[in-house]
């Protein structure tokens, strides 16, 4: 739809307004408020409907980066990626072969893995590498664990359990592994 020479377009997914304004795209919800300025060349909707907690996938000359939704339009990941798309909880990232993950106001890249999944409602992920090895991201404490684990158990409560080696344990607070 057009409007006062601006185009506006109303994305149902998230019920939010992308809009464009001198060749310039931005975001704003449905009462106005602009949440991320028209100052880029393109906003990608693929996040849930969280715009004031997370921020919006965004491209400038071709390329990937991450604005803050508070409406001052600030890079949190500047516009050099090839392509990023959020997920189920956090961001996957890719620039050239190389792969990762914004999650937790951190970026952790690069990270070899072929399969990467949120446990819920922990706030862990779980990665998956070529030689079908599994490392761990735990984005609050902004630390990551090699991918070296042939197995894990993840439950409420209770350490991550998890298989080095053949021998079973867990991961300590220093996210190394134990059989205490």
């Amino acid at each position: 739809m057009k409007l006062d020479g601006r185009m506006e377009k109303i994305n149902k997914d998230t019920m939010c307004i992308m809009f464009r304004d001198n060749g310039k795209c931005g975001v704003k919800d449905l009462s106005g408020i602009v949440l991320v300025p028209a100052i880029f060349d393109d906003v990608r909707f693929v996040f849930e409907d969280r715009f004031k907690e997370w921020p919006v996938p965004v491209l400038q000359n071709g390329k990937f980066g991450l604005a803050a939704t508070d409406g001052s339009g600030r890079l949190i990941l500047e516009c050099k990626y090839d392509y990023i798309a959020y997920k189920e909880g956090y961001y996957f990232i890719q620039l050239c072969n190389e792969k990762g993950i914004y999650a937790g106001n951190n970026l952790f890249f690069p990270i070899d893995f072929k399969r990467i999944s949120r446990i819920k409602p922990h706030e862990l992920l779980v990665y998956e590498n070529d030689s079908y090895r599994y490392g761990f991201v735990f984005p609050s404490i902004s630390l990551i664990t090699e991918a070296l684990y042939e197995h894990f158990i993840v439950r409420d409560g209770e350490p991550v359990k998890v298989y080095l080696n053949g021998d079973c344990g867990y991961l300590n607070k220093e996210l190394k592994f134990t059989k205490d």
